[in-house]
């Protein structure tokens, strides 16, 4: 048996691993085997692994002291399949980018003059940066926070479009049309913080505030995502000359969401339910980098999000009603620029130690994408 030091930590509503990257091996297939069974995977359960069986929970974070300009860190995340063999790069899981100046400071990866200032980390998934600040008070070396309690990070993500192909809105327009099984269907296009197609929830014959339980059991409606998501992408790679997997694109299906009350959103601001529909099973929450595609979309006329939106003007929250609570997004602008999206986290840190990898199960192939 081996072993390789690492941390457990809760980001946002995702957990993961968190590595070194010097404590992993530098070839990428190597590094994919062990991933799998860390996670153990393919196993649906991951029984043998430190996964959750659950998408939100079969992560990892990879993390390196900075190496471009003004960087403090690097960070990559990986999303490792559940039931597959699939580990997903390219992804950028703004959940669990929370917890990785913890991790640094853990770690004695953090520069010290970012130790009680906002740590700046590029991104490797979608080469952007994020900046993480502390808002509870505390340095990033103070990590023995008390049982039950959580770091609370503010995360701005800046200059978000483009982070997948380059361009907000990958097909050049605000809407489109796809046939799927004989029905036309809309969705809205765009690429910020990571590459989503947005789809009304009446297109797909949804409410839109559905249980995640019921829309995975609707294996009808699966097989209709499934064939808009291989659809999507098709015309992404036609358009843009670029040959990648379906996978790489994210659904969700949005709706009206209405506050208590006068059902409308305070000036100012936006408020839309959300599903997010991934191959595996519906996001039990709405992803950090789903909120900041979302509130890009948002500000986009003639787009499926804008028609569901309120919020206008150089600055303004976008409020994202999902399956387990309210995700504020906060959206700057400088004319038509988006400058940057705005978030607040908390991170724990689970655990500190090793994970021993049986070498038996590096056999595993490991499909990155």
């Amino acid at each position: 048996m081996n072993t390789i030091a690492c941390s457990i930590i809760r980001g946002g509503s995702s957990k993961g691993v968190f590595f070194d990257e010097r404590d992993l091996p530098a070839d990428t297939r190597e590094r994919d085997r062990l991933l799998l069974s860390v996670m153990g995977s393919p196993d649906p359960r991951q029984v043998d692994g430190l996964g959750g069986g659950d998408p939100l929970t079969s992560k990892v974070a990879i993390i390196a002291p900075g190496q471009v300009a003004g960087a403090d860190l690097e960070y990559e995340s990986i999303e490792v399949g559940v039931g597959s063999e699939v580990v997903n790069r390219g992804i950028m899981c703004g959940n669990l980018a929370s917890g990785v100046s913890l991790f640094a400071a853990g770690a004695g990866m953090l520069p010290a003059r970012a130790q009680r200032a906002d740590v700046r980390i590029h991104c490797r998934s979608n080469g952007k940066f994020i900046v993480a600040r502390r808002l509870d008070g505390q340095v990033w070396t103070d990590l023995a926070q008390p049982a039950g309690s959580a770091a609370e990070i503010g995360l701005r993500f800046e200059d978000p479009a483009g982070a997948v192909t380059g361009r907000l809105l990958p097909l050049g327009q605000a809407l489109s049309r796809f046939t799927v099984d004989g029905a036309v269907m809309t969705a809205s296009v765009a690429d910020a913080g990571t590459l989503y197609a947005f789809v009304p929830a009446e297109d797909l014959d949804c409410r839109g505030d559905e249980a995640p339980a019921a829309l995975d059991a609707d294996h009808r409606l699966r097989e209709r995502v499934e064939s808009l998501r291989v659809a999507v992408m098709s015309r992404i790679n036609a358009t843009l000359g670029t040959q990648w997997a379906p996978r790489r694109l994210k659904v969700a299906m949005v709706s009206v969401a209405e506050r208590p009350g006068d059902g409308h959103a305070a000036e100012g601001e936006g408020m839309l339910s959300v599903r997010i529909l991934n191959p595996a099973r519906v996001h039990k929450a709405c992803a950090v980098s789903g909120g900041i595609c979302l509130a890009a979309a948002a500000s986009v006329p003639g787009s499926v999000v804008h028609a569901l939106t309120r919020a206008t003007g150089p600055s303004w929250v976008l409020r994202i009603r999902h399956p387990t609570g309210v995700l504020p997004v906060t959206l700057h602008r400088e004319g038509e620029r988006l400058t940057a999206c705005e978030v607040r986290r908390t991170a724990r840190v689970l655990m500190r130690g090793s994970v021993t990898i049986d070498p038996s199960m590096l056999a595993l192939r490991g499909q990155a994408s």
